[in-house]
């Protein structure tokens, strides 16, 4: 699982300001619950940091070649000094792998300067170096990571190495508008028909009327799936064009919750409530807490950011909720409700978040009432 993250001079993210996730805390407790909310008002930053935990995914994709886009890079950082750092932690197996990587831009293409692998067991002072890189001569990858493609590490570190790499690459990510990852959806659920049962039971306890997904490959397109839902009170199927924008998004999302606890990988989702009544929302989270644990250190893990306060009294720590917000210069800050120290626990969290003592809310002028009611009278 992933217990910290921090990224700097990437997109609202800047050098020096605390920008990353921390779900161990000073004390470096193992995380007590699996599910962790992002809030924070809009334009603060949530996504921003789950494009940065996509970034760093995507840095073992093995992609090649093409340019650097510009908004990569946190808006006030001086040409001269380009670069994106990345710190992380993941607990596989007991064992703790620290990563460690600064990007920067050479000829409007990423590359390494102090790529680094550690791995030390949880709890211990045993601490094994798995890699270290620093600026080789060879050509520039863009976002190919030199764990992969410069080195070949020593073969006692190959085990290791990829494990790490298996988990990271495995992480998914639903970043997007949720209709957007329906084929990719369907098209996995036709090879998986145990996954695909599990989803059509949810789905038919939600009361959607749903008895039957119907996916057939594309006789003209490749790679392309048509699919159909069978409604019980209708009695016909009807194509996804024809269903609301909440049925298709609960196909998918309950897709992506259910591989990943089938699974135990790492899921974030941007805005989990967008399509999805907020009940609905609710029990998914209390099923993902109920479904915790499956090893000591090997467990399904949930990272959401959110609009819907209410989810905060759902979570079981403080330590699980983390809290936007931007300064005077648009940089992010992720603060988090353990770092209150007056605050007593997660409904107390929820009181004073409510109340705005723990920032990271919308800040409403009156000039803006005053713009509403003179807008009133102009109609």
């Amino acid at each position: 699982m992933l217990t910290y993250f921090e990224i700097e001079n990437f997109r609202s993210f800047e050098s020096g300001e605390d920008s990353g996730l921390d779900f161990c805390g000073e004390k470096r407790n193992f995380p007590s619950t699996n599910v962790a909310i992002i809030f924070g008002n809009n334009a603060s930053g949530k996504t921003n940091l789950v494009k940065a935990i996509e970034f760093f995914r995507d840095i073992f994709s093995l992609y090649q070649g093409g340019s650097v886009p510009h908004h990569l890079f946190f808006a006030h950082q001086s040409n001269k000094d380009k670069h994106i750092h990345i710190k992380c932690e993941i607990i596989i197996d007991g064992n703790s792998f620290w990563y460690e990587n600064k990007l920067q831009i050479k000829e409007d293409i990423l590359e390494s300067v102090n790529e680094s692998l550690t791995i030390i067991a949880y709890k211990t002072n045993s601490e094994k170096r798995l890699f270290e890189y620093e600026s080789c001569s060879q050509e520039a990858l863009h976002l190919s990571s030199y764990l992969v493609k410069a080195k070949s590490p020593k073969p006692e570190n190959r085990h290791y190495i990829t494990q790490f790499l298996n988990y990271v690459k495995n992480i998914n990510i639903v970043s997007r508008h949720l209709e957007s990852y329906l084929n990719q959806v369907a098209n996995h659920l036709m090879q998986d028909a145990a996954l695909k049962q599990s989803l059509l039971s949810m789905i038919s306890n939600f009361d959607l009327h749903i008895s039957h997904i119907d996916e057939q490959r594309h006789d003209f397109l490749e790679g392309q799936v048509l699919m159909q839902f069978h409604h019980q009170d209708l009695g016909n199927m009807l194509p996804p064009e024809c269903e609301s924008h909440g049925t298709l998004g609960l196909y998918v999302l309950l897709y992506f919750i259910l591989l990943t606890l089938r699974d135990n990988r790492l899921l974030l989702v941007d805005e989990i409530e967008t399509a999805i009544h907020p009940d609905i929302v609710e029990v998914m989270i209390r099923i993902i807490k109920r479904n915790r644990l499956q090893k000591k250190h090997a467990y399904p893990q949930f990272i959401f950011t959110s609009h819907q306060t209410e989810l905060m009294k759902l979570l079981g720590s403080k330590r699980a909720i983390f809290l936007a917000e931007k300064n005077q210069r648009g940089a992010t800050k992720i603060s988090n409700a353990e770092d209150f120290v007056n605050i007593g626990g997660v409904r107390d969290a929820y009181k004073q978040y409510k109340l705005g003592r723990l920032g990271a809310v919308p800040l409403l002028s009156e000039e803006l009432e005053k713009l509403a009611l003179q807008l009133r009278k102009g109609l």
